[in-house]
C-alpha cells in the first residue's frame, strides 16, 4: 500500500515540475493576478479619484463624506468597501 500511495506522490509532482505544464500554469497565473489587480485599481483608485479634491501638505484630500460612507460599510478592506459602496450605490450588483 505504502509503495503504491509514494508511487501516486511521485507521478502527482512529476506532473507538477514538468516544464510544460509548470510554465502554463505560471502565465494563467500571472494573468489572472494581474487581471485581479487591474480590476482592483478600477474599484479603488478610480472612485477615489473622482472624489479627490486637491491636495495639501499632509496629502491628497479625499471628501470626507465618501471616506466616511466606506467606513460605515462595516468591511474591513478598502476593496471590499469599495464594492459595498457601489452595491449601495446601485452602480453594481451582487
Amino acid at each position: 500500500m505504502k509503495n503504491h500511495e509514494q508511487s501516486n506522490a511521485e507521478k502527482e509532482w512529476e506532473n507538477l515540475l514538468d516544464p510544460r505544464a509548470l510554465k502554463s500554469r505560471l502565465i494563467f497565473f500571472s494573468l489572472y493576478i494581474a487581471s485581479y489587480e487591474h480590476l482592483k485599481s478600477c474599484i479603488v483608485d478610480r472612485i477615489k479619484d473622482f472624489f479627490t479634491h486637491g491636495f495639501d501638505e499632509s496629502g491628497w484630500k479625499v471628501d470626507s463624506k465618501y471616506q466616511a460612507e466606506l467606513r460605515g460599510t462595516g468591511k474591513k478592506h478598502l476593496t471590499e468597501q469599495s464594492v459595498a459602496w457601489l452595491q449601495k450605490m446601485n452602480a453594481i450588483d451582487a
